[in-house]
């Protein structure tokens, strides 16, 4: 099998995977900027919008504490298609009345080419 016939049966594997359990997925960003009184104002920017495939990845709570207190959160794994384009970092989504945050975006790849993108989530409780 030549490299590219490779690459899209990758490809197709990602999206029959995908396929199986596909969510909706609409990415938003929240950014604050300067009101012009010496305060802010947040701004909600959407991203990206596509189909991917939510699995969990460990059943158990995760703690973590910062300024705002303690914070439990479950993580989990989102499948995307290799043409979308998503960037870690303030970015959320909510599905079925879940909202997660995007912690880390891996880009799976052949010879260079990407097939499917593992994104790992932050489901916020």
């Amino acid at each position: 099998m030549s490299i590219d016939g490779l690459l899209r049966a990758r490809r197709d594997a990602a999206r029959r995977l995908i396929a199986e359990n596909p969510v909706e997925v609409r990415i938003t960003q929240t950014t604050f900027v300067a009101d012009g009184v010496g305060g802010r104002m947040e701004q909600t920017h959407s991203l990206a919008s596509f189909v991917g495939r939510l699995l969990p990845t460990r059943l158990v709570l995760r703690q973590s504490q910062d300024e705002a207190g303690t914070r439990q959160a479950k993580e989990w794994l989102l499948l995307a298609p290799s043409d979308v384009v998503v960037n870690a970092g303030d970015s959320r989504f909510v599905v079925a009345g879940v909202t997660y945050r995007i912690k880390e975006v891996i880009p799976r790849r052949y010879r260079g080419e990407i097939y499917v993108q593992h994104i790992i989530l932050e489901g916020v409780t």
